[in-house]
């Protein structure tokens, strides 16, 4: 791969990252959207509002898939690129740990249910989005920094 091969993959990476980001953001925004209405009595749980509060849901869920499925693609971006250091491909492969965590926690509770509140299950629900989102956008704009610059250097570890 030459220097110009490297920089101009450094930046189709940025901007593919960005576009993750926000697609990320527009996602979750949605998805707690759906999940309040659907939740909450704005749109009541009664049979004359059963299609609105179905769509309410469906909202929801529809907001939880894209954010998932935009989060595990744009960590697998930067965990397979060959031109980012190695750290920077194992903290974005992180998400991969935080959800097998989460599912190791809903199964040891589903099994076992060692306490009463599942508070301890839902911590990965919580620390998810925030990981995905905010590891993506420092990513997206270091190489963004990194390629307007030109100091990257090719150091393979």
């Amino acid at each position: 791969m030459t220097d110009s091969d490297v920089s101009l993959a450094r930046k189709r990476l940025a901007r593919e990252l960005k576009i993750l980001v926000a697609v990320q953001v527009i996602a979750f925004c949605i998805a707690g959207l759906g999940v309040c209405l659907f939740g909450s009595d704005i749109v009541p749980n009664h049979p004359d509002w059963d299609t609105a509060h179905s769509l309410c849901g469906v909202l929801g869920l529809c907001g939880i898939v894209v954010f998932v499925v935009a989060a595990f693609w744009g960590s697998v971006k930067p965990a397979i690129a060959n031109f980012l250091p190695c750290r920077v491909q194992l903290y974005a492969s992180g998400t991969w740990g935080i959800l097998s965590v989460f599912v190791i926690l809903q199964l040891f509770y589903t099994t076992f249910q060692p306490f009463e509140e599942p508070i301890l299950t839902l911590i990965p629900i919580y620390v998810f989005p925030f990981y995905s989102i905010i590891s993506q956008f420092f990513i997206a704009r270091w190489l963004a920094k990194e390629t307007k610059n030109g100091t990257m250097t090719m150091n393979q570890v």
